[in-house]
């Protein structure tokens, strides 16, 4: 089994669908992130389509830890504001591998 997007149940037949419990989402959500992670590894990490795929599962994960897409957008810009982006190749050496 896996984690698919909801408007599947309108094109893949009841008998091949169950609902996740509740308690579970969480699961089924971090299995969805690595397998959409992987997939976008697969495109050399340049197809849009499986990014889109990488932030829909990011926003389900934060919306079961109480954190909406909008407020993950305000830390995020808060973050950038604060310490910039990633666009540099800075990389910390840890201590003991100086």
């Amino acid at each position: 089994m896996k984690l698919i997007r909801d408007g599947y149940n309108e094109v893949i037949t009841s008998r091949r669908l169950t609902k996740a419990l509740p308690e579970d989402h969480s699961d089924w959500a971090i299995t969805k992130l690595h397998e959409e992670l992987q997939e976008l590894a697969v495109t050399d990490w340049s197809d849009p389509e499986e990014y889109a795929d990488v932030i829909e599962v990011l926003y389900k994960l934060m919306s079961l830890r109480g954190t909406t897409p909008e407020e993950g957008e305000q830390i995020r810009l808060k973050k950038l504001k604060e310490f910039g982006a990633f666009n540099d190749g800075l990389l910390l050496i840890y201590k003991d591998e100086t």
